[in-house]
């Protein structure tokens, strides 16, 4: 898995197109509904990687077992910016339509309190909306100093 490789490289910083790429890479062999949009240049740093990474493969399990990728037009669409105002943040949106319906589980369940978790290990917040066109995620982090 590319996620992994990038995680033992000897790279300091690493671009946020490449870890979303490369974690979703085993999800777009038997999906390439999967579309990312690539926001302005982004580097994480190695304390990002895995918490990133563990989001995105969640977020994507969830599209092939409940979503998006366990209906044959299902979509995700993923794309990314970053504020300019003086706390630099970063607010990546995941996206999913043509999946059977959602609406909020009864119990908050591992996998989202695995992605809650983690984007609080990141400093930041996740908001999920279960609407009808199907599953929009937006999670906003605080990014170092450029």
């Amino acid at each position: 898995m590319r996620a992994h490789e990038l995680a033992f490289s000897d790279e300091n910083d690493i671009a946020l197109h490449d870890v979303i790429k490369g974690t979703l890479e085993p999800y777009t062999a038997v999906a390439p509904a999967i579309a990312i949009k690539p926001g302005p240049p982004v580097f994480l740093s190695r304390a990002q990687l895995q918490p990133f990474s563990l989001i995105l493969h969640e977020l994507a399990t969830n599209a092939v077992k409940y979503g998006a990728l366990s209906a044959p037009k299902g979509q995700i669409g993923v794309h990314w910016s970053v504020g300019t105002n003086s706390e630099r943040r970063l607010r990546l949106w995941w996206q999913e339509v043509g999946g059977p319906p959602t609406a909020p589980p009864a119990v908050t369940g591992f996998g989202t309190r695995l992605i809650q978790v983690a984007t609080a290990e990141l400093g930041g917040h996740t908001e999920l909306d279960y609407g009808q066109a199907g599953l929009q995620v937006e999670i906003s982090v605080p990014l170092s100093p450029s």
